[in-house]
């Protein structure tokens, strides 16, 4: 989780400046803070979905005996 910290801060600065927009300035209402938080969790549950399956898929690839690319491979947390 924390290289996806990471990611996300990084992105989110590389953004930012591409719009020049200066943090200092940022006034968001706490309805549009609640709102971003709402998209950022969902994101999130989305990815940690989307990893949960790829394992399983993993998994029952290695229980058949088949041979996956190197993408598939289970992930380390």
């Amino acid at each position: 989780m924390e290289s996806y910290q990471k990611l996300m801060e990084v992105l989110v600065k590389k953004t930012m400046e591409k719009y020049n927009i200066e943090p200092e300035k940022i006034n968001l209402s706490n309805e549009e803070k609640n709102e971003l938080r709402n998209v950022v969790t969902g994101l999130q549950k989305e990815v940690d979905e989307f990893l949960k399956k790829q394992v399983v898929v993993s998994e029952k690839e290695e229980e058949k005996g088949d041979k996956k690319p190197l993408n598939l491979k289970k992930r380390k947390k």
